[in-house]
């Protein structure tokens, strides 16, 4: 008897990486995190994200204004100076939008830092994980995220040359989901880029934890789901009031104000509020999401590791 007491006890004590996932714990996990860093997660998503997208928003419909006033000039448009005022609007967005595409990023990479602060029982620290989000976007994150959007776009050109649509769909969405990983890797190896590639690809990080892949696959599916729909039903609530003052009968100008320089109201710049917080609440709640899931795994990955080469 004393042998078998002692056996079991060694069993019991004995660190395993056998642990399971409980199906509840990945969304309190994440809950818990929120809750531990929601003050910061609000100034982040609203000063780099929000509140720059707007303003994007803003500046892209005061420039097609402004360049649209080219085309109702009758019998001066020809398809070359068409052509020349869409570059030219081209231009004016592209000056403004890669410092909006930027200051999102930091704010998405910063949050995921937030979530490895949590997920390492440290002091959520805004400076710090902004310090993080920059050394993991420059010199070489950033550049390496846009050959990696450029190269999946040319590649998709190709594909649809080859494969049926639904076959391209049905892909592009497995390797959404495996990808939608690689920030939070990104983060925890900010030089290894290739690394963290393949290991969201081929859900390394998942191995020597006990944790089936396909239920990681099926939580990020879930994740990724969930923040689609949240960000359509922004888009159909804002496009509801937009035509509000029709569901009530009144006169569009009794309900918005219509002016020549924006001949569809200015109702527009209220109803993308709504899209706009619509879609960094879901963006934010997919990193929140994701990021505490693969923090977890990563971190039982390493333990499990560990285990079995010190076995």
């Amino acid at each position: 008897m004393d042998k078998l007491d002692s056996d079991r006890t060694e069993r019991e004590e004995k660190p395993s990486s056998k642990l399971q996932l409980e199906p509840i714990y990945p969304w309190k996990k994440a809950w818990q995190t929120t809750k531990a860093i929601w003050p910061q997660l609000v100034y982040i998503s609203l000063s780099c994200m929000s509140i720059p997208q707007y303003l994007l928003f803003v500046f892209s419909s005061q420039k097609a204004a402004e360049r649209g006033a080219d085309f109702a000039v009758k019998n001066a448009l020809t398809l070359e100076n068409g052509f020349g005022i869409l570059r030219s609007f081209l231009a004016d967005y592209l000056s403004v939008a890669w410092i909006a595409g930027s200051l999102f990023l930091i704010g998405g990479f910063s949050i995921i830092a937030l979530i490895g602060q949590v997920s390492r029982h440290e002091e959520p620290s805004t400076p710090k994980a902004l310090r993080t989000a920059l050394r993991t976007l420059f010199p070489f994150g950033l550049a390496y995220i846009l050959v990696l959007a450029i190269a999946s776009m040319f590649s998709l050109k190709i594909a649809v040359q080859i494969f049926p649509a639904q076959a391209i769909k049905f892909f592009g969405l497995i390797a959404l989901i495996l990808l939608s990983a690689l920030p939070t890797l990104l983060v925890i190896e900010p030089r290894g880029l290739m690394r963290a590639t393949r290991q969201a690809l081929r859900m390394s990080y998942a191995e020597f934890t006990g944790v089936s892949k396909w239920s990681i696959f099926f939580l990020l599916m879930t994740y990724q789901i969930l923040a689609m729909n949240l960000i359509a039903l922004a888009e159909w609530g804002s496009l509801e009031l937009s035509r509000l003052d029709f569901a009530l009968g009144l006169p569009r100008e009794s309900f918005f104000q219509v002016s020549e320089r924006a001949p569809f109201g200015m109702s527009v710049y209220f109803t993308e509020i709504l899209n706009v917080l619509g879609f960094t609440i879901s963006i934010s709640g997919f990193l929140v999401l994701s990021g505490s899931l693969v923090f977890e795994i990563y971190r039982r990955h390493t333990l499990g590791r560990t285990i079995s080469l010190a076995i």
